[in-house]
């Protein structure tokens, strides 16, 4: 399911909105700038790539993270019980896996490598299972190459779920199924050249859903001019920082949950002097969002936003 890394997250421009006599801009971020170096961050997953804590962690990364919250740089994954490497890559600026990237099985033996490349980036995707790469080699836990030089037949774990899948010239094709941890099918995908043609998943109730994109954004339901309008009904310039002339840009993340509601705000960056909690009211107080869909089904999305405060 969805990483926190990853939001993500294509730059989307919301445009302005009145705040009073105010006004406050707001953007919609997918990625961010990596700004001043920062320190080393070490984040704990389960099995399924989402976020836990050290006692329940199944392995952790090491890797700086900007100031929007996305790992860029060289980032390096560690099987928790034994800290042997699971995974060596290269992040981008907007959190983006980019070049080489080598996994390793926990015996130490090689498991994939895989190439990620600029041009072939539709989305900026945090998910920990894209699919947007070239599949070099992949090779089975006894050391026996499925895909050797791009070409062969995927039966294992390429990221969290079980696939099996045609690769040609590095790219999947014809018919993938991938499967649940209890064998059962999660969902049949017909495939050309890298291409996705159309999917049925199955939730954990085996309810259908079709899909023609693995991942479809989340938005605010009743459209962005509209979530901004409101968004500028809420948000009281705060009188302690306006006498003070206080201005500056907050950044905030927060999730989409299943349902689109908005949980969880959290300010990476803020001013202080009131206009923090001005900028969370007026985000967790707005509509429900249409959620993120993943292989049709919906799932949790992390969000980042800045909010820029500025006296007229």
């Amino acid at each position: 399911m969805v990483n926190t890394r990853w939001l993500l997250f294509v730059v989307r421009d919301l445009g302005e909105f009145s705040c009073k006599k105010w006004m406050c801009l707001l953007v919609l971020f997918w990625g961010a700038n990596t700004g001043l170096s920062q320190p080393v961050v070490r984040e704990y997953f389960d099995r399924r790539g989402e976020k836990c804590s050290s006692d329940s962690s199944y392995y952790y990364s090491l890797g700086k993270k900007n100031n929007r919250g996305f790992f860029y740089d060289s980032l390096k994954s560690y099987y928790t019980k034994s800290n042997r490497v699971k995974t060596i890559e290269l992040r981008d600026q907007y959190g983006n896996r980019m070049g080489s990237c080598e996994s390793y099985y926990e015996s130490g033996r090689l498991k994939s490598r895989s190439r990620y490349d600029k041009k072939m980036f539709r989305i900026f995707d945090t998910n920990p299972d894209s699919t947007e790469y070239l599949i070099l080699d992949f090779a089975d836990s006894l050391g026996h190459f499925q895909v050797k030089n791009g070409e062969g037949f995927v039966n294992g774990r390429l990221d969290f779920l079980m696939e099996q899948g045609k690769v040609l010239h590095g790219l999947r094709d014809s018919v993938w199924i991938l499967y649940y941890d209890d064998g059962k099918v999660y969902s049949y995908e017909s495939w050309e050249a890298g291409q996705l043609i159309d999917g049925l998943s199955y939730d954990e109730t085996g309810k259908e859903h079709y899909f023609t994109k693995l991942l479809v954004l989340p938005e605010p339901k009743t459209g962005l001019t509209e979530f901004c309008d409101d968004l500028g009904t809420k948000i009281t310039y705060p009188r302690n920082a306006e006498k003070r002339g206080i201005e500056g840009k907050i950044v905030i993340d927060f999730w989409v949950e299943k349902d689109g509601s908005i949980t969880a705000p959290h300010v990476c960056k803020g001013i202080g002097f009131g206009c923090d909690e001005e900028a969370i009211k007026a985000l967790i107080t707005s509509p429900h969002w249409v959620p993120c869909k993943k292989r049709g089904q919906p799932v949790r999305y992390k969000m980042t936003i800045p909010f820029l405060f500025k006296l007229s």
